[in-house]
């Protein structure tokens, strides 16, 4: 029941080592931040797997598994939790609407892909797991300035449990 500084980071691993195997040459998939040019201080929150294109637009830096990169240069992000929690929904929308608002303010013409994978769901509770992805995706929407009301701008391009479903 306790948070380690570490605790998920080898399920990250495995799914960016996938990733990594899998992905053109041309993209990289790291954990990091999103840092626009023009803005010292504004910054996304840490992204388990942020996937880049380092080829098209350099990357701020790079360095021990870790990219800082500009808005232009993110093709995806991922987040990756242990299990289907309504604190982990949340924690995991808001991650991934704070990184597509400041992609979306800084390169408004960039298609991003964004995803949450759950490494477990019980999908005995497929009524639960709806109520609270619909219950956590209005709370996130309430509680942070959102690009537009544009649903599909802002939410996530996909949701997975690795051992159920896709939303």
């Amino acid at each position: 029941d306790s948070h380690w500084l570490s605790d998920g980071h080898h399920k990250e691993y495995i799914i960016r080592e996938f990733l990594i195997r899998y992905l053109p040459n041309s993209l990289k998939a790291n954990r990091g931040f999103i840092r626009p040019n023009n803005q010292n201080d504004k910054c996304s929150p840490e992204i388990d797997i942020l996937v880049t294109r380092p080829e098209e637009h350099p990357l701020l830096f790079s360095e021990g598994g870790l990219d800082i990169a500009t808005p232009s240069s993110v093709f995806a992000t991922i987040e990756v939790k242990t299990t289907y929690t309504k604190s982990n929904i949340y924690d995991a929308l808001l991650n991934q609407v704070k990184a597509r608002t400041l992609i979306a303010k800084n390169n408004s013409n960039q298609k991003l892909y964004s995803l949450i994978l759950f490494f477990n769901c019980d999908y005995k509770k497929d009524e639960t797991i709806k109520k609270n992805l619909e219950s956590e995706l209005k709370a996130v929407f309430k509680s942070y300035p959102i690009i537009s009301n544009n649903t599909s701008t802002n939410a996530p391009f996909c949701i997975s449990c690795m051992n159920s479903f896709i939303a």
